[in-house]
């Protein structure tokens, strides 16, 4: 991690507001194109070199901001509040690119961003402490109380190193999230980045907060971070949400299936993040789009949805606008292969050992029946009629979910039965 850092810094001393831009939008291009829709944006190069602010003191945060809406995503722009080296040492070097002198300076740069983006409905802007190393724990009040008052996210690294831990009790004489919760940083608003070194009490004061946590595997198995123990952040009711921090990769899917394999590496046991009720898969999507959208201050996860796409290929189809039924069918498509994925991974996370064969058999004996159902629905529409041929396809599918469900209450109750209690008959 410190090598890593050290040449971070070395790099983000040649910034500029246009290779920042530049950079920026390469990055975002990625995102996009792993799916990405909605990106919170840690931002902490603020000044020039030698750390003399730009004539807009918000020229690089705006340079990230534009990036992002020009490559077609939401952004939060977590506006960075950095102050030191560590509690002995001022900033340094690269560092005087991201300190500020005083915390009423860096709020009010915060205000200049929330005034200039005010009706960007695509822009949130937060506020983000660096860490408990970066920033004195006399700001942490007044930093907390303003994203309340203006009901900002709050997002802060928290417990990344052990060295971290270890300076904020030599500082305090508490550990970080302990030192956050006396400091009244601790709401529903607020994200712990990282959290990789926490104790269960540490968990339950975040729990009890409401407050989010971020997990960012592939940087933290990079950087040798160590494993988060998210099992008791989930005891604790912390939600969960996940980034790709240094880009290493970038893979939204891989950073999410991370979190459940790194909890199996830490436990030594399988399928070990399944909340109550609901398969593995379906809760991981959710902590990889809403949960993390949510954690920058959106209502939605920000995608498009599968039936949107067919339904508006239909309608230029119908109006004659051929290119743009061509993009529909394109956007359905992979929008569908979204689904099917998802689907697959459902299956392998959810359905027990005893029964994933089976269950993996008829699902793709369904697949392969699916030229039958084809043949069904041409006959309906040559002697009726297209929407009668798409109705009655609906209503034979829900008709036969609801008789298997009837039929088979095993596989009706697969979310909410332990695996132990499932019925086994002895040689498979």
């Amino acid at each position: 991690f410190w090598s890593w850092r050290e040449e971070m810094y070395r790099l983000s001393d040649a910034l500029t507001p246009e290779s920042l831009y530049q950079i920026s939008r390469v990055a975002y291009e990625e995102l996009y194109r792993a799916g990405v829709r909605t990106v919170g944006e840690f931002h902490y190069v603020h000044h020039q070199p030698g750390g003399s602010p730009y004539d807009d003191r918000t020229a690089l945060s705006s340079a990230v901001i534009e990036a992002a809406l020009d490559e077609g995503l939401r952004i939060c722009l977590l506006r960075v509040i950095y102050h030191r080296a560590s509690m002995d040492r001022p900033a340094e070097g690269a560092q005087l690119r991201f300190a500020d002198p005083t915390v009423e300076t860096a709020l009010r740069d915060v205000d200049k961003l929330r005034t200039r983006y005010a009706d960007a409905r695509r822009v949130r802007v937060g506020v983000a402490p660096h860490s408990v190393r970066a920033v004195p724990p006399t700001w942490l009040h007044e930093i907390a109380a303003y994203a309340e008052r203006h009901r900002l996210p709050l997002h802060m690294h928290v417990a990344e190193q052990p060295a971290e831990v270890e300076q904020c009790l030599e500082e305090t004489g508490q550990r970080p999230v302990e030192l956050l919760a006396d400091k009244g940083v601790l709401s529903p608003r607020f994200t712990a980045v990282h959290a990789t070194h926490l104790t269960e009490g540490e968990a339950g004061l975040l729990g009890e907060a409401r407050a989010s946590v971020c997990l960012c595997p592939t940087t933290e198995r990079d950087l040798g971070d160590g494993l988060p123990h998210v099992g008791p952040l989930l005891a604790a009711g912390v939600t969960l949400c996940t980034g790709v921090d240094s880009h290493v990769l970038t893979s939204p899917l891989e950073d999410v299936r991370a979190v459940e394999l790194g909890e199996r590496l830490r436990t030594g046991r399988r399928v070990v993040l399944a909340p109550e009720g609901e398969a593995p898969a379906e809760w991981l999507w959710r902590v990889g789009s809403h949960y993390g959208a949510r954690a920058c201050g959106f209502d939605d996860a920000g995608a498009a949805l599968s039936a949107v796409a067919t339904v508006l290929f239909a309608a230029a189809a119908q109006a004659g606008l051929l290119w743009a039924a061509l993009a529909m069918a394109f956007a359905a498509a992979a929008l569908s292969s979204v689904f099917m994925v998802a689907t697959m991974t459902t299956l392998q996370m959810a359905v027990p050992d005893v029964l994933r064969g089976r269950v993996m058999g008829i699902h793709t004996i369904g697949f392969s029946l699916a030229p039958l159902g084809g043949l069904y629905l041409g006959a309906v529409a040559d002697m009726a009629s297209p929407l009668l041929a798409v109705a009655s396809g609906c209503a034979v599918y829900v008709v036969t979910l609801v008789a298997i469900g009837i039929w088979q209450p095993v596989i009706r109750g697969l979310g909410a039965t332990p695996v132990e209690e499932l019925p086994v008959r002895e040689g498979g």
